[in-house]
């Protein structure tokens, strides 16, 4: 039986909600969870991928804005993970 794995980054705010956080990064997310989560997930085509690309595919977008990520954290929890689905 073969695991599968999903990678993603999830940023969950106090003060901003998914839209808002997006509109901060300049990054649309892939979905939102409870509580409002902003989540990035790879697309369908890199879901096949390794969990190491996967990782890069969520964290390549996100280096070009690291200086706004680095404000978002002052008031946000940020986590990359990689779940077994």
């Amino acid at each position: 039986m073969r695991v599968e794995q999903l990678a993603a980054v999830r940023i969950h705010s106090d003060g901003l909600n998914p839209e808002e956080i997006s509109d901060l990064l300049g990054v649309r997310h892939s979905s939102t969870g409870p509580g409002d989560v902003w989540i990035l997930e790879p697309s369908a085509a890199d879901e096949a991928a390794s969990l190491d690309d996967q990782i890069a595919a969520v964290i390549n977008p996100l280096r070009v804005v690291a200086d706004k990520l680095s404000a978002c954290r002052l008031t946000s929890g940020l986590d990359v993970c990689g779940d077994r689905v």
